[in-house]
């Protein structure tokens, strides 16, 4: 049975903030439709209009990890993403594979309304 991961994509105030939910980790990171959606946003708004929200994001693996990087480079090679209220194991990951420099990380953001 695949892990339970899904996306959540709103609209709020000019922002569009996808909040990633559940386990992303290799399976889910190969079958997920919604991860091919949001690469698709990147033709439609430019990386400062769009915000992860990853505070109910429960697990991420390398894999996962890597195809979040893959959703921000489809941004533009220059492509940043803001990432809010990582778990403490999210950061880590981020930290620890050396790809701080595609997110912006900021704590203590209210989500999705």
């Amino acid at each position: 049975m695949p892990p339970d991961f899904r996306a959540e994509i709103v609209h709020q105030d000019g922002t569009v903030v996808i909040a990633l939910l559940g386990e992303l980790d290799r399976l889910a990171a190969t079958e997920s439709a919604d991860l091919k959606a949001l690469r698709e946003l990147s033709s439609r708004y430019d990386p400062d209009q769009v915000t992860l929200d990853l505070s109910r994001l429960a697990f991420i693996d390398a894999a996962g990890l890597a195809a979040v990087a893959r959703v921000v480079r489809a941004f533009g090679p220059d492509g940043r993403l803001r990432v809010v209220n990582p778990r403490a194991i999210v950061r880590r990951l981020i930290e620890i594979t050396q790809m701080t420099h595609l997110f912006e990380i900021v704590d203590h953001f209210d989500g999705i309304h």
